[in-house]
Formats: structure tokens, C-alpha cells, sequence
């Protein structure tokens, strides 16, 4: 029984290095992530973020999402250009802020990244 599992195991090793024979891949999950350039901004003057959405099916798109509510309900802040990218946006009100960037198809959540949080703050200039 064991020379028969051997056989076998070499057969299928052989099988998977002949040319023009499919050999089954791993799934690759897809990936998201972003960061802020500084988390503690002066509110009115907006903060950056850089992002990155690697092995995403098509047609994805990339979307800057904010925490909203006592039911943690995500909202669409910003659709984002492209796989990776930099972007400013402006967040005038003084407060704390919970966003993500998800990539979503056909009303779909693709992917998440980590929850990041922005402080907005009223900072005085002299």
C-alpha cells in the first residue's frame, strides 16, 4: 500500500511539471490599505492619504469610507483614482474620525483595510 501512495505521488509531481498541463494556483486574496501622512490635523485644512489596492477583481473601485453613527455604519466619503494613489481631502469640523478604504464591486465589499482614526483639532495660530 505504501509503494502504491509513492507511485501515485510521483505520478502527480511528474503531471505538474509537463508543459501544457494546467496546474491549480492558490487564490490570491485581494488587498487594501491606506495611511494618513499625520493623524492629528488642524481642522479646516485638510489631510493626506496615501493608498493601495493590490490583486482586485474587476470592475473594484477604491472608496474612502467614514464611521458614522451609534450603528458603525460605513459611508462613502470619496471614490479613489486608480490601484494606488495620494489624495487630500478636507475635514472642517473639530472631532474624532474613523475611516477605511474598501474596495467594492457591484455593490459588493471586496476588501477592507484597517480602520484608521483622524483627529481634527482647533489649533490657534499666533
Amino acid at each position: 500500500m505504501l509503494a502504491w501512495a509513492r507511485l501515485v505521488s510521483v505520478v502527480a509531481v511528474t503531471m505538474s511539471a509537463l508543459p501544457g498541463i494546467p496546474v491549480a494556483r492558490a487564490s490570491i486574496k485581494p488587498f487594501v490599505s491606506f495611511s494618513f501622512t499625520t493623524t492629528r490635523i488642524d481642522a479646516g485644512t485638510g489631510a493626506t492619504l496615501t493608498y493601495s489596492g493590490v490583486h482586485l477583481p474587476r470592475p473594484a473601485l477604491l472608496k474612502l469610507q467614514e464611521q458614522q453613527g451609534r450603528a458603525h455604519v460605513w459611508r462613502n466619503v470619496r471614490t479613489l483614482e486608480g490601484g494606488t494613489g495620494t489624495v487630500q481631502f478636507n475635514e472642517g469640523v473639530v472631532g474624532r474620525y474613523q475611516f477605511r478604504v474598501a474596495a467594492i464591486r457591484k455593490h459588493e465589499l471586496v476588501a477592507a483595510s484597517r480602520v484608521q482614526t483622524l483627529y481634527a483639532y482647533h489649533i490657534r495660530h499666533h
